[in-house]
């Protein structure tokens, strides 16, 4: 998204004709890849699955959700376990979780069924949890500056949204909505919400962040904490989400959701 770096959304919005020609190939995108075993004591939970990795400076950082717990991994990039968190056992416990980040401070954790955001430090020691001043919770969260950006929970019974997006101050505990996106509140479909999705990519362009949703085929650049271009994606042929197929996603059960077994 090079090409986004001189628009000002105040003054216009990008209109794009996409269509699919050929592939692209994967040394187009990654200049290399590194193989990183990862070696597990014999005291921990297996790790059967990644639901959400992060890599903060020179650690690795899984989330795994596993029955009724919620698992965290610290790892060095040579595949060494550093730090573990087992939610069901020990003074604090964790049974749910959205998403995470992590920087210089800690790491965040978002949990939508308490409404939470919690802090632990780089060990997964548990610091404090801060109660959000909405009634939903955020699904997906990334750092920008000193505030996150939130995408909320939008199920059906939540009601009184002013908009998808906010931005949210940790040390003041206030959420403000990204005006900009109101417009996304009560579309359809926005309120299927798939367990673990992204709604935030960091770009390569510095402190750029695109945010994208799953049944809305708008981009928008995120910069400074505010949207800064928006850009409408047309299409050619039937790629975007249709009322048979949402009927088909809302009809499916948390376990066939949560394998990702869509079948439009």
């Amino acid at each position: 998204f090079n090409g986004c770096q001189k628009v000002n959304m105040k003054e216009d919005n990008i209109n794009v004709n996409a269509s699919f020609s050929g592939g692209i190939e994967l040394s187009d995108l990654i200049e290399n890849i590194k193989h990183v075993p990862l070696y597990l004591s014999k005291d921990v939970e297996y790790l059967n699955s990644i639901d959400k990795i992060r890599i903060h400076g020179e650690s690795i950082y899984i989330l795994q959700e596993k029955g009724l717990s919620i698992y965290l991994y610290k790892f060095n990039l040579d595949g060494k376990l550093i730090a573990y968190f087992d939610g069901s056992t020990g003074k604090f416990k964790l049974y749910s979780a959205s998403d995470f980040v992590v920087n210089d401070s800690g790491l965040y954790l978002t949990d939508t069924y308490t409404m939470s955001l919690y802090l632990f430090d780089h060990s997964f020691n548990f610091i404090k949890k801060q109660s959000l001043d909405l009634n939903t919770g955020f699904k997906n969260i990334m750092f920008q500056d000193d505030y996150l950006l939130a995408r909320v929970d939008a199920s059906e019974d939540v009601i009184d949204l002013s908009s998808l997006v906010y931005k949210y101050d940790i040390d003041k505990e206030l959420s403000t909505p990204i005006e900009e996106l109101s417009y996304l509140v009560g579309a359809p479909g926005l309120g299927t919400n798939l367990m673990y999705s992204e709604n935030f990519h960091y770009t390569d362009v510095k402190n750029k962040i695109l945010y994208t949703d799953l049944m809305n085929p708008d981009f928008h650049i995120f910069n400074n904490g505010e949207i800064s271009s928006k850009i409408n994606v047309a299409f050619t042929g039937d790629v975007w989400v249709g009322d048979t197929d949402l009927d088909k996603i809302k009809s499916l059960t948390k376990e066939e959701t949560g394998m990702g077994f869509l079948e439009s």
